[in-house]
């Protein structure tokens, strides 16, 4: 009697097998997403020129205030931009949470004597609740020159959850 069904039955095995294992992946799978939460965003720009021949990390005036509520967290997404050029040397940037550099760290800018626009994105994921400043930083290293902006923007994201 099983031999006439050998078929049917070994189908419903495969099938009954994938959905096993498919469930498994599902499982130990991260999220792509994050939380759904509320949203809040801010833009901010200068357009002078700004210039610095600095070698340590220097505001560059772009800082945005943010407050993540009590009891909440927020994912906080930084895009920077500004057309740069440099006499010699190599420009840096970096984005801060209060006191806290976001990832991914430091961020090759740009480099030689040349006119460029550049952008830059950092972000940090379940800051604590609180009050900081969203401010970005810059260097220059690699010789004794100067870096100049001419304008710079900034679009600060949170995401509390």
């Amino acid at each position: 009697m099983f031999h006439r069904y050998r078929f049917v039955l070994g189908g419903l095995l495969v099938v009954l097998a994938s959905a096993v294992l498919a469930y498994g992946v599902w499982a130990i799978a991260p999220n792509a997403l994050r939380p759904a939460g509320t949203t809040r965003y801010a833009v901010v720009q200068d357009s002078s020129v700004i210039a610095t021949s600095d070698t340590t990390y220097t505001p560059t005036g772009l800082q945005q205030g943010i407050t993540i509520p009590s009891g909440k967290v927020g994912d906080v997404f930084v895009s920077f931009c500004a057309p740069t050029k440099t006499t010699a040397g190599v420009v840096w940037v970096r984005a801060k949470l209060g006191g806290a550099v976001l990832s991914p760290g430091t961020f090759l800018f740009h480099e030689g004597n040349v006119y460029g626009s550049n952008c830059a994105n950092f972000y940090k994921l379940n800051a604590a609740e609180g009050t900081r400043t969203v401010k970005i930083e810059w260097a220059i290293t690699g010789g004794m020159g100067t870096a100049n902006m001419y304008g710079q923007s900034m679009i600060v994201t949170v995401n509390i959850h």
